[in-house]
């Protein structure tokens, strides 16, 4: 059986994965795993630096609007966020979530 090239985050991800309910990510597991994803990019060199700084700028922006309303599912926060208007702007985990999947 081959082993995992980052075996912590893989488990993190499988944590995640593992507490989706109706097709609802749990919000606490994604960040952590999420907060865990960014120092692969050490791992790649510093060529990666700028990669790291984004995807990390995108995850504490997640974290950020999680812990100002700490709903138990990404689903739910981005709902709330465009119930408030909030969903287009710059420093919204809408936005934040669309940068860290592509």
């Amino acid at each position: 059986m081959p082993t995992q090239f980052f075996p912590e985050v893989t488990a993190s991800w499988k944590l995640a994965a593992d507490k989706i309910v109706d097709n609802k990510v749990p919000a606490v597991e994604f960040l952590k795993a999420a907060e865990e994803f960014v120092p692969i990019f050490d791992r790649l060199g510093t060529i990666f630096t700028p990669v790291k700084a984004d995807v990390g700028g995108n995850v504490k922006k997640l974290k950020d609007a999680h812990a100002a309303n700490p709903v138990a599912t990404i689903h739910e926060l981005v709902i709330a966020e465009k119930a408030e208007g909030k969903h287009k702007l710059k420093t919204s985990a809408s936005v934040a979530l669309l940068w860290f999947k592509r």
